[in-house]
């Protein structure tokens, strides 16, 4: 990183400025590789760009794109100079390729071109549901603040899955995996009437979290656990320690709130849980007065 810096010669104003916010950067961020180090490279390609505006030289291929537009929806200026302003990181959003894709699809619309996918598929919508004109206008507005990716479009998919959802309740159907899977469950812990009622919110996206499937992780466990089934393996592995340190109890409680409130894949991927566990077997070998860890073996061998 300080090789890169240092081999610098910009002359734009404010470039000392700049400098020194990256330098900072280098100082605050932990380093893995140069291919990895994306909030650096964004650093450094800003300061390209803005040595090339300082240049009046417009050829870097995000200029070039959009320069190469031909707008005349209403408002195309003021929409173009906020990209202008996202290709030199002046805005956090919408960035670059959000704010072209903002730019194509108003232009799309205003001449009567409604040939992208997402609006192939919201044309084709005849739903009935209360309150389906609302959210079709926030599902085009979705679509138009949103860049897209067939692979990727995940967000735009859900808004689509849930108006579905919608229409079948409005049918009074209740046939969706989700519904049925709640439907099957058999709950006799108390409370257990409100969390279903939560699942269902989260079913028709009327809640931002628990989402459905934490919400169905939440039902079971709880239901396990008032049953006496510890089995979960977040669960053996509580169960198994013998830690002593002051406020263990309190970090067990939180641990197995965790284990309550986050849905569970496996044991690879759990890593907040997983932390939570190394913490407490950090605060048990300090209880010990025993400074082994690798992190602070590490800190030790510093000579500072």
């Amino acid at each position: 990183r300080l090789v890169a810096l240092d081999a610098l010669a910009y002359t734009y104003p404010d470039f000392a400025a700049d400098f020194q916010h990256a330098l900072q950067s280098h100082l605050d961020t932990s380093y893995m590789s140069a291919e990895w180090d994306w909030t650096f490279n964004d650093l450094l390609e800003t300061m390209h760009k803005k040595q090339l505006r300082a240049e009046h030289d417009r050829s870097h291929p995000e200029l070039a794109a959009l320069d190469a537009l031909v707008l005349t929806f209403p408002g195309w200026e003021k929409g173009v100079d906020a990209a202008e302003a996202a290709h030199f990181q002046e805005i956090r959003w919408p960035n670059f390729r959000c704010s072209m894709h903002m730019l194509r699809q108003k232009q799309c619309l205003h001449v009567g071109d409604r040939s992208h996918p997402r609006l192939v598929a919201l044309d084709a919508l005849v739903y009935t549901y209360p309150d389906f004109e609302e959210d079709l206008r926030q599902a085009k507005r979705h679509h138009i603040e949103t860049s897209y990716s067939a692979e990727w479009d995940d967000s735009f998919t859900d808004l689509l899955e849930t108006m579905h959802k919608k229409q079948m309740r409005a049918d009074h159907d209740r046939s969706h995996p989700e519904l049925a899977m709640l439907e099957a469950l058999v709950l006799t812990y108390p409370g257990w009437e409100e969390d279903v009622g939560t699942a269902e919110a989260a079913h028709f996206k009327q809640i931002r979290w628990p989402n459905f499937r934490c919400s169905m992780h939440i039902m079971r466990e709880k239901q396990c656990i008032h049953d006496g089934d510890r089995s979960h393996p977040r669960l053996v592995a509580l169960d198994a320690l013998a830690y002593t340190y002051p406020d263990f109890a309190a970090d067990f409680q939180h641990a197995l709130q965790s284990h309550l409130d986050t849905s569970y894949m496996s044991a690879e991927w759990d890593w907040t849980f997983n932390d939570l566990l190394e913490t407490m077997h950090k605060k048990q070998l300090r209880a010990e007065h025993d400074r082994s860890h690798p992190e602070l073996a590490a800190l030790d061998a510093l000579v500072l």
